[in-house]
């Protein structure tokens, strides 16, 4: 964990190599949204990606998070900007929500979905049983309640 830690670039290492050798640093490949939106699509088309993906829909991975990977490598490879990437997730999202379906696949659309909550349960069977009337003699009380007098002035103190 420590060789890791101190394996990494040094803070400003970045700024003493020519600009511009980053994928990221250079004009996008795809530089439409309709170009982004098609390449992720001819790429789940492929046999071998689609059963990656659908496999990890049915362990549970939700699709927001498969989603905004895809996204962040086509960034970071220079595919396209992160402006595409915004306008361009909702459709993806929607998409592979239909794959998913259309495989009969179990999946999860956002995170915090596949967890059930027992509070939310247990909410739900309290109010959803019948409540039993009681008798009028439990609903009176042994001691007439006091009544109480409004003041009658502006100063006037209650006693």
């Amino acid at each position: 964990m420590l060789e890791q830690m101190f394996n990494g670039p040094i803070p400003g290492e970045s700024l003493t190599r020519e600009p511009g050798n980053a994928p990221w640093e250079q004009p996008p490949r795809l530089d439409k949204v309709e170009h982004v939106v098609a390449n992720y699509i001819e790429k789940l088309e492929d046999d071998k990606k689609l059963e990656d993906m659908l496999d990890l829909l049915d362990k549970g991975m939700p699709v927001e998070h498969l989603v905004s990977s895809m996204l962040l490598f086509g960034e970071m490879e220079g595919d396209h900007t992160l402006d595409s990437s915004m306008v361009a997730a909702p459709i993806l999202h929607e998409y592979i929500i239909f794959l998913a379906k259309s495989a009969g696949i179990k999946y999860v659309e956002f995170q915090g979905e596949e967890e059930e909550d027992p509070l939310i349960d247990d909410f739900n069977t309290l109010f959803t049983q019948e409540e039993e009337a009681l008798p009028m003699e439990e609903l009176e009380t042994e001691e007439p309640m006091e009544e109480i007098t409004p003041p009658k002035g502006l100063i006037q103190r209650r006693q």
